[in-house]
C-alpha cells in the first residue's frame, strides 16, 4: 500500500484522490493529508441500502457512482480476480515508469467516461422491453462483455502488444462488470430493475488499476 500511497502523492499532488470512509478507517494517518480527501455516497438512502455490502463491492459501486477507476495494490488482484464480473484482468510485467502509469490511469478514466452513458441507457432498453427477464439479461450480459473486450483490446493495445520481460507484475489492468456479479449473486430481475431506477451508474463498468 504505501507504494501506491508515494506515488499518488507524488503524481497527484495538486488533484484530489479519494478515499472510502472504511479504507480510511484503516489508513487514518492518511486523512488531511493531500491530495487524499475521504468520499462516501451522496445519497444517504443509499449508503443505508448498500451497508450489509463488503467492501470490496462497496468501493466498486463508489467507483460507478462517481465515474472514476480504482487505484489500488497488486494484492487487491487476489481478491476480485475469482469474483464473478471480472471481465479482464490483464497483467503487465514490462517496464512501466510514473508517466507511463499516469497514462494509463487516464485511459481507465476516459474508458468509464465514454462507457456511461451507453451502458447505462443500453441496459435500461433491455431490461424495459424484456418479456423474459432472465433470458434477457443473459443476452445483455453477453453483449456488455463483448464491448469490455472490444474496448480493452483497443484502449491498452500497448499493453496487450507490449514486450513482457517476465521480471514481476507492473500493472494489472481490470474491467469488471458489476450487473454481471449481481445476477451470478441471485439478484432477481426485479431487484436489478429497481437497482437500475434507484443507482443507473452502477450500472457502467467499473475499471481498475493495480500498481
Amino acid at each position: 500500500m504505501n507504494s501506491v500511497i508515494k506515488f499518488l502523492q507524488k503524481n497527484y499532488r495538486n488533484r484530489c484522490v479519494g478515499i472510502p470512509h472504511w479504507l480510511l478507517e484503516e489508513n487514518a494517518d492518511l486523512g488531511g493529508k493531500k491530495p487524499f480527501v475521504e468520499i462516501d455516497f451522496l445519497d444517504k438512502t443509499k449508503e443505508q441500502i448498500l451497508s450489509s455490502t463488503e467492501p470490496i463491492l462497496k468501493t466498486v459501486i463508489l467507483s460507478c457512482h462517481y465515474v472514476v477507476p480504482i487505484i489500488s495494490v497488486m494484492e487487491f488482484n487476489e481478491i476480485i480476480n475469482d469474483k464473478e464480473g471480472t471481465i479482464i484482468n490483464f497483467s503487465f510485467s514490462g517496464q512501466l515508469g510514473d508517466r507511463d502509469k499516469k497514462f494509463n490511469i487516464r485511459l481507465g478514466d476516459y474508458a468509464m467516461t465514454d462507457f456511461l452513458i451507453e451502458l447505462v441507457e443500453e441496459t435500461k432498453n433491455w431490461i424495459e422491453g424484456s418479456s423474459n427477464g432472465t433470458a434477457r439479461i443473459e443476452e445483455l450480459l453477453s453483449i456488455r462483455e463483448e464491448k469490455i473486450r472490444n474496448d480493452f483490446e483497443k484502449r491498452f493495445w500497448r499493453l496487450s502488444k507490449g514486450e513482457d520481460n517476465s521480471r514481476g507484475k507492473t500493472l494489472v489492468v481490470v474491467y469488471f462488470d458489476p450487473l454481471r456479479y449481481m445476477f451470478s449473486q441471485g439478484y432477481s430481475y426485479n431487484i436489478i430493475a429497481g437497482l437500475l431506477k434507484k443507482f443507473p451508474h452502477l450500472f457502467n463498468v467499473c475499471i481498475m488499476l493495480l500498481l
